[in-house]
């Protein structure tokens, strides 16, 4: 059975609070289909407000960041059990800003995503990707290894991988969709290879970001490997956005 396509939109840090909660009931309105999924990832400001707004429609809510620990004395953190509590379904790890940023390694990825996945039905949305003139299949594999070190699945366990090219982000520069067939069936292998390929169909999706927007996402929507898309700039533009997701609606 193919897998149910899933458009995620990423914020970042590009909307206000209140365009934040204008742009989330504006979404409610125009995207209505079940035929895809469709996932809003506000700034933390705005998360549970958002939820609020959504709460019923088709579009479900995810958060761009958590922290490695469900509980504790971290000042200034998020657990991703209260994420689930205001009712995010997922959660981005490793974003390559995060890495680049705020210095996340990948023992600090690999500690959230376990964390992430020992709370029932929290996704987590896990992003990997290379730099320009990098061997994408030795980075590739060494941010699978690394982010799934000690991490035992059961079928109950489900899980994005978002490849992002570091070199596509924010620079219009978008993958070719033949070379994103490619890399993704790489990632399925090296997936196989660390699980199995029933576990690697049943329990995770694929999908692509970088520089995607409303006249590019149409190349992605029936590829092989391609489960659905991580969108960035474009997601905070209500038209766009909605342009992107119904590029999946047939």
């Amino acid at each position: 059975m193919p897998k149910k396509k899933i458009i995620i939109a990423n914020w970042k840090m590009k909307v206000g609070y209140k365009a934040g909660l204008k742009l989330a009931s504006t979404l409610k309105n125009k995207i209505q289909s079940k035929k895809f999924e469709t996932v809003l990832c506000p700034d933390f400001s705005s998360l549970s407000d958002v939820a609020k707004i959504i709460k019923g429609s088709a579009l479900k809510l995810g958060a761009q960041n958590c922290s490695k620990s469900n509980i504790g004395a971290f000042t200034g953190e998020v657990s991703p059990l209260n994420l689930k509590e205001i009712g995010a379904s997922c959660v981005i790890v490793g974003h390559s800003e995060r890495r680049q940023f705020f210095g996340e390694t990948e023992e600090i990825i690999n500690e959230k995503l376990k964390t992430i996945l020992s709370i029932n039905n929290l996704i987590p949305i896990l992003c990997i990707g290379e730099e320009a003139g990098d061997d994408y299949r030795l980075i590739l594999k060494e941010q699978i290894l690394a982010a799934f070190r000690g991490i035992k699945l059961d079928k109950t366990k489900k899980i994005i991988i978002a490849y992002e090219p570091i070199w596509a982000i924010g620079t219009g520069n978008v993958c070719p969709p033949n070379h994103a067939v490619n890399v993704h069936s790489i990632i399925k292998k090296f997936l196989e290879e660390i699980f199995s390929h029933k576990m690697f169909a049943d329990n995770f999706r694929l999908v692509y970001g970088g520089s995607v927007d409303d006249n590019n996402a149409a190349q992605f929507a029936h590829l092989e490997n391609v489960d659905g898309l991580l969108v960035g700039g474009a997601s905070v533009d209500a038209k766009k956005f909605t342009k992107i997701c119904s590029s999946f609606a047939g």
